[in-house]
């Protein structure tokens, strides 16, 4: 976004950042003197009563509470466009069309195909049909695209190898089996009439037939993946996704290279940052930190640990970097722009490592162009204001000095070859560091 290096925007942005009531907003907002209509915000304010019913169900239920993921502040969110300051002015009235939906990880997804299948859930069935009938109950929005977008992975090179005049048909044909089936569940589950659920709980009806499902997710997963659009918009989220590897994969070697502090740790990671990497990651560098700290703070990266080399040690660093990109793909479901103006989305998860390290970085504000489908985030606590409490205030106002930030931009890489080509160099590295600790444990 080309005007966020202007001063009246990053007057915007901040102000945006600490607002605390909906006045406190649109003094923010008028920092655009109306030149960006393509853009609109979603902002949790602590002085600002007014609550939705939906979020409010989802935020204070029992039953979701245990297994949910937010992106956003837990604060009443506001939001704000020049639409809606125009409709306010015309109708006299602030009515803001929100959708919120929850997403689906692949786990809960092929537990939702299991169930159609008739199938069985083990120890976790009873919670797992309880969240399912709350949702039906709820009737609570869900969508596809966070599933469609976790498994990129997997569909990527089939989408870009696919011949130009190839039907949506053959494309679907060539994904795996248990992927198609999962998608089809979600289909046949979204289509659940819940009004008549509610009446009858015992049977619930898709208003989807079979075949209507199969139709449905042909033509959905071939226009995600496979036209000129998907194609750009999958190769951007494995851009994401494998940069996060990369990120991950220099955390690891520096926590286990040394026994330095976390001080000269962090100092290693942001020199990494800014010589290879080229671009920086809020909720990453805040992870790195704490990790480096006390590694008990992050139990979700305790998968990996220092010792025996894991078996198929890259597809596991390349999992735990799938799992931590889950905020980029809500950020997907908040630009899509959804059934409504506005997006504010939940995931699902039943996995309490993951959920406790993501729910520990939440947005303050968003701040989306409709035109460009970019989103850039402002995180509830101040990125800056943490690194400093915590000793790191040389380092943090090295790396975000004009100087260091038009340096940092030269090196960023952007070319998914690219990445990958750094991403294997690293990964020896890292190779070595356990080569090393291996042989000094007289293993």
């Amino acid at each position: 976004m080309s005007a966020f290096n202007q001063e009246y925007f990053q007057d915007f942005a901040s102000n945006l950042s600490d607002s605390e009531s909906p006045g406190d907003v649109l003094k923010a907002w008028f920092n655009l003197r109306g030149m960006h209509p393509e853009l609109s915000a979603i902002t949790g304010l602590t002085r600002y009563e007014r609550e939705l019913a939906p979020r409010k169900r989802i935020i204070d239920s029992p039953v979701y509470k245990k297994y949910l993921v937010h992106y956003f502040t837990k604060n009443n969110l506001y939001f704000i466009s020049d639409e809606v300051i125009q409709d306010t002015i015309v109708k006299n009235e602030i009515k803001i069309p929100v959708d919120y939906t929850l997403a689906f990880d692949t786990n809960l997804s092929s537990y939702i195909k299991t169930i159609i299948q008739g199938g069985g859930l083990g120890k976790d069935q009873g919670e797992i049909i309880r969240l399912l009938d709350q949702l039906l109950v709820d009737d609570v929005n869900f969508d596809h695209l966070f599933y469609l977008t976790e498994n990129t992975k997997q569909v990527y090179l089939k989408a870009h190898l696919l011949k130009k005049d190839a039907a949506p048909l053959e494309f679907w044909q060539k994904l795996n089996k248990k992927f198609r089936w999962n998608l089809v569940s979600l289909e046949l589950f979204r289509g659940v009439d819940c009004k008549k659920y509610k009446i009858s709980p015992s049977g619930p009806e898709s208003i989807f037939s079979f075949p209507d499902a199969v139709r449905n997710c042909v033509k959905y997963t071939y226009e995600f993946y496979a036209t000129e659009r998907g194609k750009l918009r999958t190769e951007k989220t494995l851009r994401f996704q494998r940069t996060i590897l990369l990120c991950l994969i220099a955390m690891y070697r520096i926590q286990f290279s040394s026994k330095k502090g976390a001080k000269k740790k962090i100092e290693e990671y942001f020199n990494f940052v800014q010589n290879t990497v080229g671009v920086y990651f809020d909720r990453e560098a805040i992870i790195a930190h704490k990790y480096f700290t006390d590694r008990q703070s992050i139990p979700f990266l305790n998968q990996v640990n220092v010792g025996a080399m894991p078996k198929a040690f890259l597809k596991t660093l390349d999992n735990i970097a799938w799992d931590m990109a889950a905020p980029r793909f809500m950020e997907e479901l908040i630009t899509s722009g959804g059934e409504a103006e506005f997006m504010a989305p939940f995931f699902l998860s039943f996995d309490k490592d993951l959920r406790n390290m993501l729910n520990g970085f939440l947005i303050k504000s968003a701040i989306i162009n409709s035109k460009t489908g970019a989103l850039i985030p402002i995180p509830e606590n101040n990125t800056n204001d943490y690194f400093v409490e915590n000793g790191c205030e040389t380092i943090i106002n090295w790396f975000f000095s004009r100087e260091a930030i038009e340096k940092r931009r030269s090196n960023h890489l952007y070319d998914l070859k690219e990445i990958n080509l750094a991403i294997l160099m690293e990964y020896r590295k890292l190779r070595r560091v356990y080569a090393l600790t291996s042989k000094s444990s007289g293993r």
